[in-house]
């Protein structure tokens, strides 16, 4: 059993994780006694020691970089204070719920706010979402962020349906959520132009995943896909006429794109009874070099392989599920505990940063 000591503030650390928590909770609370006691030190700090001075440094250290990602709050957004508090302690209780640094957690809503969401749809649940899909697939959560918040922006859905989505792509196909998530990027903004939903988007990614083309790769290709038959170039026009077909044989009778599953049905079946070396002619000419790949792969799962894709990802667990099961184990409760411990940092900097200042 060992203990820390601030001021009347104690931490004891022993065999039980529940103890250690219920210290930790009650050792922030009382922080703000420390602070009062150690406001009148003010310039004379230095003679404190080192045995003080070094636990406090420390934690003035995780309180300043939390303290910069809310002025960055602040600064970039135009943030009210009562809007910056509302972030400031959504935060922390992020933290706490979900065993993330409240450093962490706030780079993630400085992300979303960045992006156009009101403060009200971060602290609703787009936060929450981002941070989970973060922890599940391994990246930072202000990388995460900004992939929901981009895939919200562009498909108009919500951020549970933007992470759930994206998630189970890369469970029901050979890549990660970090993989999906590099290609979405490449591809998502002209996936909205061309009509699609998020939902084939990622299938289609997941496909090509399948494919062993990933990554920014696959959603370059899939881009490039797309344009080419939106527009195609004089060359790209004439290889479509050959085969019978033009680029009202992509669109609705409104002009927008048909979903991916229709254009795959159309290039197959205008295609059929033709061989490989004519077919792989065609589509360099239609498709180029870039987006050979993806039109090439896709024909040829055809729209059963597409459906089978869609199928599959609707079985996986959603984001909120699978988060819960790795905060189950043991990292997780060492997350929880590193999470908290910056809070307790962040306490102690609260507490005595104005004296330290000064």
């Amino acid at each position: 059993m060992s203990k820390v000591k601030a001021g009347e503030a104690y931490v004891e650390i022993g065999g039980d994780p529940r103890k250690l928590f219920a210290a930790l909770s009650r050792a922030q609370r009382q922080l703000g006694q420390l602070g009062s006691a150690l406001s009148g030190v003010g310039r004379n700090m230095i003679g404190v020691g080192v045995a003080i001075a070094a636990p406090i440094g420390a934690a003035v250290v995780a309180g300043s970089r939390f303290q910069d990602v809310m002025l960055n709050v602040r600064a970039s957004t135009g943030a009210t204070a009562d809007e910056l508090e509302k972030v400031r302690k959504a935060a922390m209780d992020a933290s706490q719920a979900l065993g993330v640094g409240p450093t962490e957690a706030a780079a993630g809503f400085l992300e979303l706010l960045k992006a156009g969401m009101s403060v009200q749809q971060v602290l609703g649940g787009a936060g929450k979402a981002a941070i989970q899909f973060a922890k599940v697939g391994g990246l930072q959560v202000s990388e995460a962020a900004v992939v929901m918040a981009d895939a919200m922006n562009v498909f108009k859905v919500t951020a549970d349906t933007a992470a759930n989505t994206l998630s189970a792509a890369a469970d029901a196909s050979s890549t990660s959520i970090e993989g999906i998530a590099q290609a979405f990027s490449q591809v998502s903004a002209v996936a909205g132009l061309a009509n699609q939903t998020i939902q084939d988007t990622a299938a289609a990614l997941a496909v090509l995943a399948n494919a062993g083309v990933k990554g920014s790769d696959a959603g370059t290709s899939l881009k490039t896909m797309l344009l080419r038959l939106m527009a195609p170039a004089e060359d790209a026009a004439k290889a479509l006429g050959e085969i019978g077909l033009s680029t009202q044989s992509f669109r609705n009778a409104d002009g927008t794109m048909k979903p991916l599953v229709e254009i795959i049905r159309t290039l197959t079946t205008a295609m059929q009874g033709m061989d490989q070396a004519a077919k792989d002619d065609i589509f360099r000419r239609i498709f180029g070099q870039d987006a050979i790949r993806a039109a090439a792969v896709l024909t040829q799962a055809g729209v059963e392989g597409f459906a089978a894709m869609q199928n599959g990802m609707g079985g996986a667990l959603k984001v909120g599920e699978k988060f819960d099961e790795l905060q189950s184990g043991l990292s997780g409760a060492a997350n929880k505990l590193k999470a908290a411990l910056e809070r307790l940092g962040i306490a102690i900097s609260d507490a005595v940063g104005p004296a330290m200042m000064d």
